[in-house]
């Protein structure tokens, strides 16, 4: 299974559901333990975040609040709320599908559209975790990894 198409899957259908453009997918052993878009619109909850959710899933089957061997696919590099939940749970690796690199003027690509756009389609809403960037999720096509 690709599991970078699988995030950006999950996050293209919370978008058609009214959600937010956002998902994490958690494979141990070549296969998926949890996945989950974010909910943040959905539940009115700040901290419904795809990655709080499937991490919560993931440990929640497992039994611990360790995932060590697991890799971690989160469509946007994380808010600080998430980056202390995936430090924390210590998987062995974190791969992010987009970057925060943006065009001068304040524009980036997205892998849920194939682009942002003026009338702020795919931009990053997650305002409480917003660190002064507006517009697309940006990066189309480049990963980082963390592990």
């Amino acid at each position: 299974m690709d599991f970078v198409q699988r995030t950006i899957d999950i996050a293209r259908q919370n978008v058609a559901e009214g959600g937010r453009p956002f998902a994490t997918v958690i494979v141990k052993d070549g296969a998926i333990l949890a996945e989950s878009p974010n909910k943040v619109a959905q539940t009115g909850d700040p901290t419904a975040h795809a990655e709080i959710l499937a991490i919560r899933e993931a440990c929640t089957r497992l039994g611990t609040e360790h995932l060590t061997g697991t890799t971690i696919y989160v469509l946007a590099h994380p808010c600080p709320m998430c980056l202390g939940s995936l430090y924390y749970c210590s998987p062995d690796e974190v791969v992010f599908l987009t970057t925060r690199d943006f065009d001068a003027g304040g524009r980036g690509e997205c892998l849920i559209n194939g682009g942002s756009d003026d009338q702020g389609d795919a931009r990053d809403d997650r305002d409480c975790c917003r660190d002064g960037v507006r517009g697309g999720v940006g990066g189309c096509g480049r990963a980082g990894r963390v592990g």
